[in-house]
Order: C-alpha cells, then sequence, then structure tokens
C-alpha cells in the first residue's frame, strides 16, 4: 500500500479533498486506538464548508462576469457594424478608405468582432471621440451609442478581470491553499501518531500497513465501468477544455491588447519629436 498521499489544489479538487478527510475522520472515530486523533479532524468540516462556499461565490462572479462580457461584446459588434454601414454608406466594405483605416485600419468588421471583449474593446476605445467630431451625420448620430456601449464595456471588462483575479489569488496562494496545506499538515500528524502506536505497542501485531490502511487512496489508472462514469468522465474532460480554451484567448487578447498600447504609445512619440525637433530649429 502506497504511503500518505499528499493533495495539491492543481490536481485535486474540493470534493475529493472531502472524500479524503470523511475517509480519514470515519476511519479514526471507528478505531478505538486511534480516537485521539478524532477532534482535529472533525474541527476540519467547518473549514472546508467556508472555503467551499467562498469558491462556489467565486466561481458564480467570474461565469457571470463572462456572461456580461459576451453580451458586452455582441453590442459592440452590432456598433461596429452599424459604424462600417455609415463608412461604407451600406456597400461592399473598401478597406483602403481613409475613414475605414481610422476606424477598422485594415481590418474588415468581422475581423474585428471577438467572442469576448479584448482587443477590440482596446480598438474601439477611441470612438467615442473620434465619433464626436465625425463630419458625417450618420457616424455623429452613433456617437451618444458607441459612448454607452464602450463605457459598458469598460465596466464589465474590469469586472471580469477582477473576478479572474479573485479566483486566481484564492487559488494559488489564497484561502483554497490554505486549506489543502491544513489538511497536509493535518493528515501527516495523524499519519506519524498512527505509525507511532505501531511502533510503541509492537504486542498488538497491527500490521506495517496499518496507519496506512486509514488513508484514502485512489488509483490514478481508474477506468470508467458504466455508461454514467464513462459519461461524466467525457465532460468533466469537455469542461476542463473549454475553461482552459477560454483562459487561453483571455491572455491572448490581454497580451494583444498590451502590445497595440506600446506600439501606439511609440507611434506617438515620433510626431511629437518632430514637431519638437522643427520647433527648436525655428
Amino acid at each position: 500500500m502506497p504511503g500518505l498521499p499528499t493533495l495539491k489544489p492543481e490536481t485535486t479538487t474540493l470534493q475529493t479533498l472531502r472524500k479524503h478527510w470523511i475517509f480519514l475522520l470515519v476511519r479514526v472515530q471507528s478505531e478505538p486506538l486511534a480516537a485521539s486523533f478524532a477532534a482535529p479532524l472533525v474541527a476540519f468540516g467547518p473549514q472546508w464548508d467556508t472555503v467551499a462556499k467562498q469558491a462556489t461565490t467565486l466561481s458564480d462572479a467570474l461565469y457571470q462576469a463572462r456572461a456580461s462580457a459576451i453580451f458586452a461584446g455582441d453590442v459592440l459588434n452590432q456598433l461596429a457594424a452599424q459604424v462600417s454601414a455609415a463608412i461604407h454608406e451600406g456597400k461592399k466594405a473598401d478597406v483602403s478608405l481613409p475613414l475605414h483605416q481610422l476606424y477598422f485600419g485594415s481590418s474588415t468588421v468581422s475581423q474585428t468582432e471577438r467572442p469576448s471583449l479584448g482587443t477590440q474593446l482596446s480598438s474601439m476605445r477611441p470612438w467615442p471621440g473620434l465619433l464626436a467630431i465625425a463630419t458625417q451625420p450618420e457616424l455623429l448620430a452613433l456617437a451618444p451609442l458607441v459612448t454607452e456601449g464602450v463605457a459598458v464595456a469598460d465596466v464589465v471588462e474590469t469586472h471580469r478581470e477582477a473576478a479572474q483575479s479573485n479566483e486566481d489569488k484564492f487559488e494559488l496562494d489564497g484561502e483554497l491553499r490554505q486549506l489543502f496545506d491544513d489538511y497536509n499538515a493535518l493528515a501527516a500528524t495523524t499519519f506519524e501518531g498512527l505509525k507511532a502506536i505501531v511502533h510503541d505497542q509492537p504486542e498488538l501485531k497491527l500490521g506495517g500497513d496499518w496507519a496506512e490502511s486509514f488513508f484514502l487512496h485512489e488509483s490514478r489508472a481508474q477506468v470508467a465501468t458504466t455508461l454514467a462514469q464513462a459519461t461524466a468522465e467525457v465532460k468533466k474532460l469537455q469542461d476542463d477544455l473549454a475553461a482552459a480554451q477560454q483562459r487561453l484567448v483571455e491572455l491572448k487578447a490581454k497580451q494583444t491588447a498590451a502590445e497595440a498600447a506600446e506600439a501606439a504609445a511609440q507611434a506617438a512619440v515620433v510626431p511629437r519629436l518632430t514637431s519638437e525637433g522643427a520647433s527648436s530649429g525655428t
């Protein structure tokens, strides 16, 4: 039988942690020789409840923010389509037009649309100012709508980033990490105590794996044996993949936005320096 399992939040869910705790608690409570180890394990239960509730709250906030971000992105998509239609007067888009370049660069409207805010919001932040001074009536009329849409999207994106940051901190170095550390420490103390009983009372002939038998040992190579288990396994893998893909999209969008902002800042420096040089030359 393997030794004491160490549980980590990166590879173990809260529910799995609870299974290990329940298993150990019942084994200790059932064995008179181990009764002295029960109290700290009982006290761990409320701690798990508190952290699990916090995990649910943070997860709910994150998915609410993600859903709101998708809606805000859809609004921006619609506004972008309206701006494009006004620029091209309902005709096929000509990306070479200076006015199109001003708003969309060399991209088409469809190329600027994103499943979540990301770079689209970054590219549309200057639009309220541009539309406010537009000479084309159709564009000028869109200024209030775009201003509101971008403002709402900014708030939504701020909330989404905060929700993601809160969950990341909770998982990486916050209460979730502390919960696992506390359980592992508690399990280690119990394990050492159980081994001491075996060592100090050889007359009991408890066996070499007696201490290990108090802990749940799950096979890493568990294979689904029923349709329900296989369905649940596939769903979990799909959910994990979808979450990882979403996170990848968000991180790429952040990187692209940061690169675009840096490029824009550098581009703004050149005309200013040229102007300053010309002024000093005169």
